[in-house]
């Protein structure tokens, strides 16, 4: 039987293992977060390229792919880096609704890393979709959240490796819809921005992988629509890190064409800073100016050009 005495000891010890497993967390830089990327409180409703396509209660228009964009310099800018794991996606709604009835879809939401600053039109959706992460896959119906704000979808298994991320949302009718189909439409709040940050279709009927027509126009998708996401920041860097294997998506081509340069196999623990350099013979390198993220887009030159990644850890002495 234990005494007083034990069981101040038991709870007494038990303090300290918390405290000792809250200081391992920190120390991890393991915090979860939460970053908001926009503040424009613009509503776009019943066009191509929202979150989720919904025009009325009504429409037949039941089926819905779309692409939202976020920048490197956006992540960057909520403090959001390289090798963040991250656990939740959500977009603003100001109407409240949901499906009617017995009426329900799939949404899944694809994550991807990728070095574009803006989306352009003409890529398939089965070429948008590979490589990327199914990080969200639910059924909404009558009992999903209806309420005006952040709608939240948790997500799992995609992490941040730098670049901006692009996202894929499908919506799609599980069985028949009958009408009306929603209790109302749905509109999104966005921000405008230079570039186009969205982009997508809607039909009555299923579009199909191949499909690659997205809508996209200066009044309706020069614009990110706001975006919150939960995130846990990478453990610290230490020791030197790994630049992987430098890639290129041409070896051959065009003086002035594009070509991507990535890497496989980087390391992306918090503090690591990647630098990519040019060299003409591969014995003298020269930085690339604003090429330090994982990925980087860059016009050929005449002759042979040699690329290379540098990666530093700042915690490293």
């Amino acid at each position: 039987m234990k005494t007083n005495f034990d069981k101040k000891i038991s709870k007494r010890l038990l303090g300290y293992l918390m405290a000792f497993a809250m200081v391992l967390f920190t120390n991890g830089n393991a915090w979860a977060q939460t970053a908001t990327i926009g503040t424009g409180t613009t509503v776009a409703a019943g066009l191509n390229g929202v979150p989720v396509y919904r025009s009325s209660a009504t429409s037949s228009f039941h089926h819905a792919k779309s692409v939202q964009l976020l920048t490197a310099s956006q992540l960057a800018g909520a403090g959001i880096g390289p090798g963040s794991n991250i656990s939740s996606w959500a977009y603003y709604r100001t109407v409240a609704g949901m499906p009617a009835g017995s009426n329900a879809w799939t949404l899944k939401l694809y994550l991807k890393n990728v070095p574009n600053t803006a989306l352009t039109t003409g890529t398939s959706w089965d070429n948008l979709i590979s490589g990327a992460t199914l990080a969200h896959n639910s059924i909404i119906n009558a009992s999903s959240p209806s309420a005006i704000g952040w709608w939240t979808w948790p997500t799992t298994g995609f992490t941040y490796t730098g670049g901006s991320v692009m996202a894929c949302i499908e919506w799609v009718p599980v069985g028949t819809i009958v009408s009306p189909a929603f209790t109302s439409g749905m509109s999104w709040q966005y921000t405008a921005s230079t570039g186009y940050q969205a982009m997508g279709t809607s039909s009555n009927l299923p579009i199909l992988g191949t499909y690659s027509a997205w809508s996209l126009s200066a009044t309706s998708n020069a614009r990110f629509y706001n975006t919150q996401i939960g995130f846990a920041a990478g453990a610290n860097c230490s020791g030197t890190p790994n630049s992987g294997t430098a890639t290129i998506s041409a070896s051959t081509g065009c003086a002035g064409a594009s070509v991507t340069l990535g890497a496989t196999g980087l390391s992306f623990d918090a503090g690591i800073s990647n630098q990519w350099q040019s060299s003409p013979d591969s014995i003298t390198w020269t930085d690339i100016s604003g090429a330090t993220t994982s990925y980087y887009t860059v016009a050929t030159g005449a002759g042979t050009t040699y690329y290379q990644v540098i990666s530093t850890c700042s915690f490293s002495g």
